[in-house]
């Protein structure tokens, strides 16, 4: 089953994101990781294909969501 909610594009590609609930817990992938809907789109299968899979559905959001920042990342765009 998936469920839309927010969550940050893909570290890698830039483009979106999805959950999945799956036996045992939550997976969020990028979208494109999947070469069938890599066909909607021109850029094609993300290079990289990074999921996080949490048993807690809050964990696995706010584990994707993290990112690594410089010192020169402005603090509005910062998710902490």
């Amino acid at each position: 089953m998936k469920i839309e909610i927010d969550l940050m594009e893909c570290p890698f590609c830039g483009r979106k994101a999805e959950l999945i609930e799956c036996s045992g817990g939550w997976l969020v992938c990028c979208y494109y990781s999947d070469p069938l809907n890599a066909l909607e789109d021109s850029e094609g299968v993300c290079p990289v294909g990074p999921e996080t899979i949490l048993t807690l559905k809050d964990a696995a959001i706010r584990i994707w969501n993290r990112r690594a920042y410089t010192p020169q990342t402005p603090k509005k765009e910062r998710n902490e």
